[in-house]
């Protein structure tokens, strides 16, 4: 198995945190090739099979955006009360 790019498996955590994808394999035959164990693996390898279509530093920036904004959301919905 190769090692992946640190770009892609930031993104693939990205991704996961922003999607609430599970931390199962469930999504490995739609997003890998095969060999990987994980949906994490399985997202960062088709990641990496894209990431020369993507700005990658954008779609970074986008998705830490999302997850600053979910992180500050309670699960039913609702905005925390930071203070």
């Amino acid at each position: 198995m190769h090692k992946a790019q640190p770009k892609a498996k930031y993104i693939a955590s990205l991704l996961i945190q922003v999607l609430h994808i599970p931390e199962d394999g469930s999504l490995v035959p739609v997003f890998g090739c095969g060999h990987e164990s994980s949906n994490h693996e399985a997202i960062t390898f088709w990641v990496e099979t894209k990431i020369d279509e993507i700005d990658a530093e954008e779609v970074i920036f986008r998705l830490e955006q999302m997850a600053n904004d979910h992180s500050r959301t309670d699960p039913t919905g609702g905005v925390k009360n930071d203070g």
